[in-house]
């Protein structure tokens, strides 16, 4: 993984937009009442909805190569949270994105078991203990964050929030993100960005913007 791998920068998923969609004929809708129309109406719409990071992309949020400082269920447990730092974005910064309503969430650890078995020592979880102790070789999960790469991933269909979009009768999204340390795959209904202040100082260090 580079650092500064930052160049153009590509989008996880393509941007599709669906501005109108087929019912098909009006008397085949009638004949099956209005009900029936109303609830294949919401399939529909369900289905053709705009996956929600895709709207945070267009607005500059990046999809690779920002720090993610911390992650976790927000404190009442509907919600998922991410702190990250941004410096590629025109207006760099600190932001909580929030992933609401997740029903199904997925943690993977991005570590090969040879480097999980060099990394076990407690050592490792604190970057002064890991200083005193040598540098010894591993992975040193006391730096308290990590660097999202290959970062956000959108996939165009997921079973699983196929299934739970049916279950509810609103629409669910599927994304994962992925960094050196972990990768994370959320099943939610929506996403939104509100940024905490413009400071980058750790993400800054180590990641260069291009152009």
């Amino acid at each position: 993984m580079s650092a500064n791998a930052v160049g153009n920068i590509k989008h996880a998923s393509d941007k599709r937009r669906i501005s109108s969609f087929q019912t098909g004929p009006r008397s085949a809708w009638a004949a099956r009442g209005p009900s029936v129309a109303i609830v294949e109406t919401s399939v529909l719409l369900h289905k053709f909805a705009m996956h929600p990071l895709i709207a945070l992309f267009d607005a500059g949020l990046s999809t690779m190569d920002f720090g993610v400082m911390s992650h976790g269920l927000a404190e009442h447990g509907r919600d998922y949270e991410f702190i990250i730092e941004d410096c590629l974005r025109s207006s760099p910064g600190t932001y909580r994105l929030t992933f609401t309503h997740v029903v199904d969430l997925e943690y993977t650890s991005a570590l090969q078991p040879m480097i999980w078995t060099k990394s076990w020592s407690d050592d490792f979880i604190e970057y002064e203990r890991w200083e005193a102790a040598g540098h010894p070789d591993g992975y040193v999960f006391g730096t308290n964050w990590s660097n999202a790469y290959p970062g956000f991933a959108v996939p165009e269909d997921n079973d699983k929030a196929a299934s739970w979009s049916n279950k509810l009768n609103r629409k669910m999204h599927s994304a994962s993100i992925e960094t050196d340390r972990f990768k994370l795959t959320l099943v939610f209904h929506d996403v939104s960005l509100a940024k905490l202040n413009d400071e980058t100082p750790t993400i800054s260090q180590v990641t260069i913007p291009l152009g």
